[in-house]
């Protein structure tokens, strides 16, 4: 599909940000923790079937991770981790094509009833979508503005030279 591209520079944006910003974001009244987790698949975009499917420990970080996105590979699916508080942590995958989300874990829910376990689940989809719904926000916002969009670009290719740069010396 010939949107696919705005999901897949969303999910670049994000893993950026969250480096750069070692993971700290504004949400609500809150400053969470947010950052690429312990998978990610790249993909060519030359239209040969070549992937790079990185799983376990922290694959953002890895050499791997550089040399794909230094061959210009984009962000199929990743998985996201958002720490509401230490104790309160959602985990989730996200495909690039379509946002589409899965897999989705909630923090441990200490509830008697299933009324109350339920209602907690709601909240916690809604906080998740909530979250997602303003980080596609600040990016479509900034992508939108021609001239934060090329400062964004320089960034972004700056910071993946130096992660290309790191694992080659």
């Amino acid at each position: 599909m010939a949107s696919d591209f705005i999901g897949k520079e969303f999910l670049i944006w994000l893993w950026h940000k969250s480096e750069i910003l070692e993971g700290r974001y504004r949400f609500e009244d809150e400053i969470i923790h947010i950052w690429i987790d312990d998978y990610i698949l790249l993909e060519n975009q030359s239209g040969d079937s070549r992937e790079s499917r990185l799983a376990k420990g922290d694959p953002s970080i890895s050499p791997e991770a550089a040399m794909a996105l230094w061959d210009g590979k984009k962000v199929k699916e990743c998985k996201v981790r958002v720490e509401f508080t230490e104790e309160l942590v959602a985990t989730f995958h996200i495909k690039g094509a379509t946002l589409q989300i899965g897999g989705l874990r909630f923090p441990v829910i200490l509830k008697e009833h299933a009324d109350e376990v339920f209602i907690e689940r709601l909240h916690w989809l809604n906080r998740v979508e909530q979250l997602m719904t303003q980080l596609f926000k600040d990016f479509s916002h900034e992508r939108l503005e021609a001239d934060a969009w090329k400062s964004r670009r320089q960034s972004i290719n700056t910071w993946m030279e130096e992660k290309w740069k790191g694992c080659s010396a």
